[in-house]
């Protein structure tokens, strides 16, 4: 939820008044995502707009975003993308239409895949620290083998800004 808010808040930060987003629906991490995305415009005071959010499962990712994006980012100057996968995706069918990144659409992904560096142009993309995650997990998993009771963490997103905002 926290990723959604804080890729909003990037985009608006950066003079994005109108921003789709593409979310995953078959998980929970997308609707958490989208959560925060939804927070952050309502935040923002900007408008949020089911015609304006792609949802797409698994299997429909690659179908969907390159048959509708174009419909979905019409009038908008911000697309937040659930992953770098779909990410790229998007930018493959935004530069076969002749739309700037970031220059007419600015761009923010999750997960600082090898995707974020390896696009064209590069992704803003939010991360999740994966050695302070795997030391967080071990030492839960050990208190709970232990007997001990664990409570839930959240780890911070940071965003890594590239070249796509």
């Amino acid at each position: 939820r926290a990723g959604g808010a804080a890729a909003v808040r990037l985009l608006v930060n950066k003079g994005r008044g109108s921003i789709a987003g593409i979310f995953k629906s078959d998980d929970i991490q997308g609707h958490r995502r989208y959560s925060g995305y939804a927070e952050a415009l309502r935040e923002a005071g900007l408008s949020l707009q089911d015609d304006r959010v792609l949802w797409y499962t698994t299997e429909t990712r690659k179908k969907l975003i390159s048959s509708s994006l174009l419909d979905i980012i019409s009038g908008c100057d911000g697309l937040v993308c659930y992953n770098d996968e779909a990410a790229v995706e998007a930018l493959a069918v935004l530069k076969e239409n002749n739309i700037e990144v970031p220059g007419q659409l600015a761009v923010v992904s999750f997960d600082g895949s090898v995707y974020s560096s390896l696009s064209s142009p590069k992704l803003t993309s939010l991360i999740l620290k994966k050695d302070e995650l795997g030391s967080l997990a071990a030492k839960k998993l050990i208190n709970i083998i232990k007997g001990y009771p664990e409570q839930p963490y959240v780890l911070p997103w940071s965003i890594t800004e590239k070249e796509s905002t």
